[in-house]
């Protein structure tokens, strides 16, 4: 099995479905795999495919759990996502270095 198809089934849990995943698909925007979700996410990734991640800046692709309702009142006013997309090219990348 490639990384891009037990990626895609990793993600599946996540998400609940398993559609066809683009290089530029991002996890966060695309997905919405957000707050406690992409911590257990990112936990679960880091552990299936030895990726180190003590380095990855959180904050910078995710909304925390309490930033949730900040997020979709910004969503309902018609403002742009402040957080920079984390696409699958990026994950396959990190699987590959063995790190995040």
């Amino acid at each position: 099995m490639t990384y891009y198809e037990e990626l895609k089934i990793l993600i599946a849990k996540y998400t609940g479905n398993e559609k066809e995943l683009l290089w530029n698909t991002a996890i966060n925007n695309d997905l919405k795999i957000e707050g406690d979700d992409a911590v257990d996410f990112l936990l679960e990734f880091a552990e299936k495919f030895q990726v180190d991640m003590r380095a990855f800046p959180f904050e910078v692709y995710f909304y925390n759990e309490g930033e949730f309702s900040y997020f979709w009142l910004l969503k309902l006013l018609g403002l742009k996502r402040a957080k920079k997309p984390l696409y699958i090219s990026r994950l396959i990348q990190a699987i590959e270095k063995r790190k995040l």
